[in-house]
C-alpha cells in the first residue's frame, strides 16, 4: 500500500492561519475570564509581578491544550479540517496526548528560527516538516 500524500505547503500555511484566528479568539475569551473578575475585585487589573507570570503560564497552557487536544482527538484542528488533512503517527494511528505534546514542542523549537522547521518540507524526501520528522508524525491529505 502506498503512503497517503502529504498536503502542500500552501495548504498547511492556510490551516495555520485559520488556527491562529481561532486561537486568538480562544485566548481573548481566556483573558476575559481572568481579567474581568480581577477588575471587579480590585477596581483595577493587578497583572504584575507573580500574578502576571501566572497569567502568562495560564495562556501558554490554553495554547498547549488547544493543539494537543485537537491532534490527539481526531488528528485535526479546525484549519486542518477545513483544508482536508490530518496528523497521524508514522504507523497511521492517531497521536496520543504525549505524542501530540512532543510534536507541539518540536514545532515551536524548529519554527522559532524563521520558520525553518516548516521550510524543511521543501528538501525532505517524504515532504515532511522537520518537527513531524523528529516527532515521528506525518500529515496526510484526506
Amino acid at each position: 500500500m502506498t503512503p497517503q500524500p502529504s498536503p502542500g505547503i500552501a495548504r498547511q500555511l492556510a490551516a495555520i492561519f485559520y488556527d491562529l484566528i481561532l486561537l486568538f479568539g480562544i485566548l481573548l475569551l481566556a483573558t476575559t475570564l481572568v481579567v474581568i473578575p480581577l477588575h471587579i475585585s480590585y477596581d483595577s487589573t493587578p497583572l504584575e509581578g507573580e500574578i502576571l507570570i501566572l497569567f502568562q503560564l495560564y495562556l501558554v497552557a490554553v495554547i498547549v491544550i488547544f493543539y494537543t487536544w485537537f491532534w490527539s482527538h481526531g488528528g485535526q484542528t479546525l484549519g486542518m479540517r477545513t483544508w482536508k488533512f490530518k496528523v497521524v503517527s508514522q504507523s497511521g494511528e492517531l497521536l496520543s496526548l504525549s505524542h501530540a505534546f512532543k510534536r507541539l514542542l518540536l514545532a515551536l523549537l524548529t519554527l522559532a528560527p524563521a520558520g525553518l522547521g516548516l521550510w524543511w518540507k521543501f528538501f525532505d524526501p517524504d515532504n515532511q516538516t522537520l518537527y513531524d520528522r523528529l516527532a515521528g508524525s506525518r500529515l496526510i491529505r484526506l
